[in-house]
């Protein structure tokens, strides 16, 4: 016969165990931490506030770069909390926006400021983990969105890159003939 203790132990020692690797995990508090003070640290006035991400930006290139290596913490806590490949390419995204957006001269730390990846991305893995289905479907029809963005601007680029030889073109061979 088994003694009495013995089942309540067997399930003592189950909730001690980590969950398995596909369970979904909470975001832990530092990542918390880091995204408030990537984007909300510093009040501006009683309504506005920004982040060390946002005064990074001011740095070219490097701030920048910097931004988004802090940034990618908080997607790496996304894929350690078990969020859904299109969640995970969108904050992958929103990191790159905000980091691509940084590096526009004078207005980009303005738009990286207002972007506030880090918190956009914590909301994401939360609505993930809360309802997988709903923030996979809405992420898929970003990326998708995105994607088609993506195609028009390169083909945009590739007429201004054509028109842009073209006149490069007429002035030389203009110059040749006269």
């Amino acid at each position: 016969m088994r003694p009495p203790d013995e089942p309540v132990a067997i399930v003592r020692d189950l909730l001690r165990r980590d969950p398995p690797s596909d369970a979904p995990r909470p975001v832990p508090e530092y990542i918390r931490q880091l995204a408030w003070f990537l984007d909300d640290a510093i009040p501006i006035g009683s309504k506005w506030r920004i982040g060390a991400d946002g005064l990074l930006s001011f740095i070219p290139g490097i701030g920048d770069v910097t931004g988004f290596a802090l940034s990618s913490a908080v997607v790496l806590a996304g894929t350690k909390a078990g969020v859904s490949v299109p969640t995970l390419f969108r904050m992958i995204l929103n990191a790159t926006a905000e980091t691509l957006a940084g590096l526009i001269p004078f207005a980009g730390p303005f738009i990286a400021m207002a972007w506030k990846s880090n918190k956009r991305n914590l909301r994401l893995i939360e609505a993930d983990l809360a309802d997988r289905h709903a923030t996979r479907r809405s992420s898929l029809k970003v990326l998708v969105v995105g994607l088609v963005m993506v195609l028009i601007f390169l083909i945009l680029l590739a007429l201004a890159l054509a028109l842009l030889v073209w006149g490069v073109y007429s002035t030389i061979r203009g110059w040749i003939s006269r």
